[in-house]
């Protein structure tokens, strides 16, 4: 049921964090951020944590530099020179400014996030993380709501080239400087980070991050819970084998999401939670809807559930239909008419199984199946199929040269039921051959007898007809 669940960020969303944080430097000092505004809460009605975010807006905040006149002017001829596609020109601009000794620190970190956006143009993504990780080096020079953006983004990019200690690294580092910046998580970063803690098999804390999520899209109407986050919890909960919870967000999953795979598990769900009765009831339902039409597997499946249900008339229906229509595989065609020519056994059906069991009898070469084949003609009173098949199924087992004891009964047993079957036709001379072949193989004194039995039977009924045709 393991699923993996790899979420790469574009480089226009990540690229939109960082122009994002561009824009911001370039306010005044004193400008409030709209993210930071404070609470309309009277004092009484705010949470603990909102007071301290209220308290801490009136503190004041980190100090920036200024851009100058000159780093101004070449900063926006590298961004008209980005605007035109005329990269390289404007990385050697850039190159030029952050060479020479008569810029800032605030300074270097515009033009740094200018070569990072240069990077995401070419899709280079190392290019930009060596980008953003200088401007990270002078992270007292930038407003803390842009190194928190950065520090997200860069967790991003090393989630892209499938570094993992470096993406823990930088959300371990950014989650509590948000918190303490008083600017908490959203719904998609929680979900990034969900997803994260997934494929590296830390379930608990899918969990964690997930159900926040969540809740927080349940408290906003403007947030839509994703179908990933439903099946991602799905996931993470069949892992930790909590079953219950996964049935319970299957079960959202097949209301809002009605698709054959979530039908399927909530089948799956069921039958580990042991509501079988639910568990086949469901699989009848899907299959009814026609989902699995296209699923050979499922439909065999079915018919399977159905016959351990003990209605195997059903079971026989699902896969006459299902082979009718060629929605089977054919490299299991032999398997599959076993199962169909079984379920009308069962259903007392004789007639129906004969056909299904030969075409899989002969198929697989099996001779025990041969055997069954024989026994339900005999109660068919086909005395002259019962020997054709009793034939089949000898052939079988003299040709494999690792015989065993069974094999041996088995073709003891299968002698008999030709002599009887002769008998019945009345073809006297051939019985006795077919019970003195028997006789050879009988070990047991048992079997001996049963032999003795039958040829004096053979013998008076031989006498018998005799005297009736004069």
């Amino acid at each position: 049921m393991k699923k993996t669940f790899k979420y790469i960020p574009s480089a226009a969303l990540i690229a939109s964090f960082i122009t994002a944080a561009t824009l911001s430097v370039t306010a005044s000092a004193g400008e409030p951020s709209s993210v930071l505004a404070t609470s309309n809460f009277v004092f009484q009605e705010q949470t603990a944590e909102e007071r301290r975010c209220a308290l801490r807006k009136k503190k004041k905040k980190r100090n920036t530099q200024s851009m100058t006149q000159a780093f101004y002017k070449k900063y926006e001829k590298a961004n008209e020179l980005i605007a035109e596609k005329l990269l390289d020109e404007a990385e050697i601009v850039l190159d030029k400014v952050l060479n020479g000794r008569k810029i800032n620190d605030y300074e270097r970190t515009v033009a740094w996030q200018a070569k990072a956006n240069i990077a995401f143009e070419r899709n280079n993504h190392p290019g930009a993380i060596k980008a953003l990780e200088k401007v990270i080096s002078l992270r007292h020079a930038i407003r803390e709501l842009q190194e928190l953006q950065i520090l997200y983004s860069l967790a991003q990019l090393y989630y892209s080239e499938d570094n993992i200690p470096k993406t823990l690294r930088f959300l371990q580092e950014w989650e509590p400087k948000a918190k303490e910046a008083c600017v908490p998580p959203n719904a998609s970063q929680l979900m990034f980070i969900s997803q994260i803690h997934y494929n590296q098999e830390d379930y608990r804390s899918t969990l964690s991050y997930l159900n926040r999520a969540i809740d927080l899209a349940n408290a906003n109407p403007e947030i839509e819970v994703k179908e990933r986050w439903y099946t991602l919890a799905v996931a993470a909960h069949w892992e930790l084998k909590e079953y219950s919870n996964a049935r319970d967000f299957l079960e959202i999953l097949v209301i809002q999401f009605p698709k054959r795979q979530y039908w399927l598990q909530l089948s799956q769900a069921y039958f580990e939670l042991g509501d079988e009765t639910a568990a086949y009831s469901l699989m009848e339902g899907i299959y009814k809807m026609g989902m699995l039409n296209d699923k050979p597997a499922q439909l065999v499946n079915v018919a399977s559930m159905l016959f351990a249900q003990e209605v195997p008339v059903k079971a026989a229906w699902v896969l006459e239909a299902a082979l009718k229509a060629d929605q089977l595989d054919p490299k299991r065609n032999a398997n599959n008419q076993k199962l169909l020519g079984q379920a009308w056994m069962m259903s007392q059906e004789f007639d129906k199984a004969l056909s299904p069991l030969s075409i899989s009898a002969a198929e697989s070469a099996d001779a025990k199946l041969w055997f069954q084949i024989a026994q339900v003609q005999m109660q068919l009173d086909r005395s002259q199929d019962v020997i054709k098949s009793c034939d089949s199924a000898i052939t079988i087992l003299d040709k494999n040269k690792k015989s065993n004891k069974k094999d041996t009964r088995l073709k003891l047993t299968l002698l008999m039921m030709k002599g009887t079957a002769f008998t019945a036709m009345e073809d006297f001379k051939d019985a006795r051959k077919a019970f003195r072949g028997a006789n050879k193989l009988a070990v047991t004194k048992k079997d001996k007898n049963a032999v003795k039995r039958w040829l004096k039977y053979v013998k008076a009924e031989e006498g018998r007809v005799k005297m009736l045709n004069g």
